[in-house]
């Protein structure tokens, strides 16, 4: 594509509120410190395993999705392999994992590939790396469908594979409808391989993203709240796994609630459980607490944008992106997306938009 195609396709994105992957770092402003931590875990978990927990902190608009945007492509740069989960306690929810992996398997990103099949079908074309599979993953139940995979590519046309029984199990079909502590069980079991899997493919692990986890306060009552809490403490457990949680206060008060309750003298309250609220009681975690923009950091984002809008478009009148800078000022919700979108419209609003643009 030429990069005038490029540029239009990022503009489409910022029109929608969505930081396109190719300019993220350009439209990340204030980010110089929150770089040095996300490069100093992803290069930990690429060498060792090893990630540890990072809290996300920021109230709605204060640009949490942003930076999930902004980790994924440092993750990209590292080939390191991520996922996003967005939880409620509907349809994803903290204490059902069973619900969760088969949206991590969906949504698992490496370079240009999309979901487990795709990731796993372009490794196994590659006839080198299935012996590392079956080296690295000999000993967990997970991979018996993976060995069967395997051996299909061996002994199969390529193209057969694709309706393999192995897929239900590996993209979770087989436990997301149900609510058996059993299957609860399976699901944490099969991440944690999933995370060796993806270091044995030279993947470095898996960063998981989880957008909008205050969303525990919504679960069913406190009972439910301590099976999220073993889920918490376990994920942040579990080798080759760096897990990034996005919080707002709703979170912090939640779990408030839920100590000033005595909760950790529940006998439901598991040791990983209580691993995790004394960990969130003592500040064990890392935390990142997103800047807010001020006058000159916003300028920098808004003369990024610009300069995007110009390569697909052409010229814009000159003092606009100071006069949207100003506008955007005097709303107290000054958030990174508020800006963008502000800005994209007024320059749409500039220009006579040519039939099919």
């Amino acid at each position: 594509m030429s990069a005038a195609a490029n540029a239009r396709a990022a503009v489409r994105c910022l029109r929608a509120g969505i930081v396109p992957h190719s300019e993220i770092d350009q439209l990340s402003g204030a980010y110089d410190s929150i770089r040095r931590i996300t490069e100093r875990s992803l290069l930990s978990l690429r060498s060792s395993g090893q990630g540890k927990t990072l809290l996300v902190r920021g109230e709605w608009g204060s640009g949490k999705t942003h930076f999930l945007s902004y980790l994924r492509a440092a993750a990209a740069k590292y080939s390191i392999s991520t996922a996003t989960i967005i939880l409620n306690a509907r349809s994803t929810p903290l204490n059902y994992p069973q619900r969760i992996y088969p949206v991590i398997a969906e949504t698992l990103r490496v370079g240009e590939d999309v979901g487990l099949k795709a990731i796993l079908t372009r490794a196994l074309r590659r006839l080198e790396s299935n012996t590392d599979i079956e080296r690295a993953l000999a000993s967990h139940e997970y991979f018996g469908p993976i060995r069967h995979l395997v051996r299909a590519t061996r002994e199969e046309a390529f193209h057969e594979i694709g309706g393999h029984w192995c897929w239900t199990p590996l993209l979770g079909a087989d436990i997301a409808a149900m609510d058996y502590a059993y299957k609860r069980e399976q699901a944490l079991a099969r991440l944690g391989a999933l995370g060796i899997l993806l270091r044995a493919l030279g993947f470095g692990g898996l960063v998981l993203l989880f957008d909008e986890a205050e969303t525990i306060d919504q679960l069913w009552n406190v009972r439910s709240r301590l099976a999220a809490y073993d889920v918490l403490g376990r994920l942040c457990h579990t080798d080759a796994l760096w897990c990034i949680f996005a919080v707002t206060e709703r979170f912090d008060r939640t779990i408030h609630l839920d100590l000033a309750r005595d909760v950790l003298s529940d006998p439901t309250c598991s040791q990983h459980a209580q691993w995790f609220l004394r960990a969130w009681s003592s500040n064990r975690f890392d935390t990142i607490r997103l800047p807010e923009l001020d006058q000159t950091v916003a300028i920098q984002i808004a003369g990024a944008v610009a300069r995007i809008y110009e390569v697909a478009y052409g010229r814009y009148p000159e003092n606009l992106p100071d006069r949207c800078v100003r506008e955007w000022s005097a709303n107290p919700a000054r958030n990174p997306r508020r800006l963008m979108r502000l800005l994209i419209h007024r320059l749409d609003l500039a220009r006579t938009a040519p039939a099919g643009a």
